[in-house]
């Protein structure tokens, strides 16, 4: 009965699992071929005539079914034939675009969902989706085109995006920014995103007289609880988890002797990977504050001729809004945000936040052992990584944690007895942290080792029994030889961490044994691992492995971008309906 109202325009529920999706392919199969000789779903001679656009239906029913799977070219086939057999379908262009976004080719899904949304311009629904495509295409000012189209007209678009608290948009250009560098923008995005819940959470004050006044009891109930878990939305969520992301990538970027760029992009020393030296660091900190300084003025002078145009219009409407002028924005691009002297310090003000709202989140407790390792206060980074352990003892970014934590230990151990900078105002992640706080060793105080080495025999094991951390390792990567690209590429960076000796033979072995299967490889593991191994030091001790893995990769990826996949021929916006893929 699901498939029947799936193949005549219902939704249908497909199973995931291989024995149940057999059968529903050939089920599918059996009523398109007789749909198509007899106009029937049976042989039978009572059995109804259907509809003609019962065939379309079907055949896009059948393309969901093998994209499901993770049959992306066949898919594509499926829906190639639906579009030729009734062109107008604009959901036909949309899941078209999906597939391409599932199969890992997010220009070629942006082409596809722009050319639905040009036929038919004054769907909003169409217009939403061609943004969202568009910014993971990594074409922020096209999309930036796209949503203005249906917002206030003026040159103010993104403020009138952040008066609509329009944070879908927000967070998928944070995200788009940071992809391509950006680190202030994307930084400037999701602290937007903050304030949005910030700003729920005050308005809230505003209802309390009103609600007890006019006793709207059950609407007042509704709203206080609705402000107690209100930081734990997914926009939320994602906006913190994303900021603190940025924020460890500035401070690795200046841990390696990178000065980030106007923007907050990564300097030329976070690409080559290299150290510098004191003299070399502080010239390159030096031409940053030049460059800074002049990417300022420059927006403070478009900043200026914007608001002038903004003054302009609003008197040309008679004067409406004169009481609703906005400040102007002193950090317009995140640049302030990007250049903060301490990076670790507010990546755990959101943390703070996450673990108030987030607990239950297995990313919120890898972030968290993420920074404390960082800052060295390894107590906090811990329980962290205990915290995760709980909710998933079996997870590479665990096993990562893990490892990491007690390298950095065995790193303090190595300096002798001395004092831990950890302290409650760590813990709370405050703003009175220390500058030595933000990265360093520093020696253990002996109660701060005796702890970790007692937690040790429990984390670090290898069959059940305590063991050193390449014992560990090694147990963890054989225990998932073979079922998880993930692990794989986990196990091969620790290998190279606790003995980077090894870092030809991980490469070698990464590269020619991790698993590709369906069920053990998704395309984001894939692309980790080709990342890991085109990266330095495996990159350097192992030219050839990353160009093997992507050979393999573009076997099992054939339509992704990262592996070479075929650019769109043709035109951009407009495809021919019908056309192939």
């Amino acid at each position: 009965k699901s498939l029947y109202a799936g193949g005549t325009g219902g939704e249908p529920e497909l199973g995931e699992g291989s024995p149940k999706a057999q059968r529903v392919g050939a089920v599918l199969d059996r009523w398109i071929a007789s749909v198509r000789s007899t106009g029937k779903f049976g042989d039978e001679a009572e059995a109804e005539a259907e509809a003609p656009c019962v065939l379309m239906w079907l055949l896009f029913l059948k393309a969901q079914h093998l994209d499901r799977l993770g049959h992306h070219g066949a898919a594509l086939a499926e829906v190639d034939l639906a579009i030729a057999h009734t062109p107008t379908l604009l959901e036909l262009y949309v899941f078209k675009a999906r597939v391409y976004k599932h199969a890992g080719n997010p220009a070629e899904a942006a082409r596809w969902v722009e050319h639905a949304r040009t036929l038919d311009l004054a769907d909003r629904y169409l217009n939403t989706k061609a943004t969202r495509y568009l910014l993971r295409a990594g074409r922020a000012a096209e999309a930036g085109d796209v949503i203005g189209l249906f917002t206030k007209d003026g040159p103010d678009r993104e403020s009138n995006l952040y008066d609509m608290q329009c944070m879908w948009y927000e967070l998928e250009s944070g995200a788009c920014h940071a992809r391509a560098g950006h680190l202030g923008p994307a930084l400037k995005k999701f602290a937007a995103v903050e304030q949005h819940f910030t700003d729920m959470v005050e308005d809230q004050f505003d209802f309390h007289n009103y609600c007890l006044r006019k006793m709207t009891l059950r609407a007042y109930v509704r709203i206080l609880r609705m402000e107690e878990s209100i930081w734990s939305h997914r926009f939320a969520h994602t906006a913190a988890c994303e900021a603190i992301r940025i924020y460890l990538q500035i401070h690795d970027s200046r841990s390696r002797g990178a000065s980030p760029g106007a923007d907050g992009s990564a300097g030329a020393g976070a690409e080559s990977g290299g150290a510098l030296d004191e003299a070399e660091r502080k010239k390159l900190a030096s031409k940053a504050k030049k460059a800074a300084a002049r990417e300022a003025a420059k927006r403070s002078g478009e900043k200026a001729a914007n608001d002038a145009a903004v003054a302009k219009e609003a008197s040309g409407k008679g004067g409406k809004g004169d009481g609703d002028k906005r400040p102007a924005d002193e950090d317009p691009d995140g640049a302030k945000l990007a250049a903060t002297e301490t990076p670790l310090a507010d990546a755990c003000r959101r943390l703070a936040t996450l673990h108030a709202h987030s607990a239950g989140h297995l990313e919120t407790h890898l972030l968290a052992c993420a920074v404390h390792t960082r800052r060295g206060t390894l107590l906090l980074a811990l329980r962290a990584a205990k915290r995760a352990a709980k909710i998933a003892p079996a997870d590479p970014g665990v096993h990562l944690a893990i490892i990491r934590l007690f390298l950095k230990a065995d790193e303090f151990a190595a300096l002798g007895p001395g004092a831990e900078a950890s302290s409650g105002a760590a813990a709370a992640g405050g703003a009175k942290d220390a500058p030595a706080l933000e990265g360093g060793t520093r020696p253990l105080a002996p109660a701060v080792r005796a702890v970790l080495d007692a937690q040790r025999v429990l984390l670090v094991t290898a069959d059940g029994k305590p063991a050193s951390l390449a014992e560990c390792n090694v147990a963890f990567s054989r225990q998932h030889a073979g079922v998880s690209a993930a692990a794989a590429c986990a196990a091969a960076e620790l290998a190279v961490a606790l003995d980077p000796s090894k870092a030809a033979e991980a490469a070698q072995e990464l590269a020619s044994k991790c698993p590709l299967q369906v069920g053990a490889c998704d395309l984001a593991s894939a692309i980790a691992v080709h990342a890991l191994l085109a990266a330095a030091p495996m990159a350097t001790a192992a030219p050839g492995a990353a160009a093997a893995f992507a050979e393999r990769g573009a076997k099992r990826f054939p339509l992704a971008a990262h592996f070479g996949a075929p650019a769109p021929a043709g035109d951009a916006t407009t495809p021919p309906a019908g056309a192939s893929h």
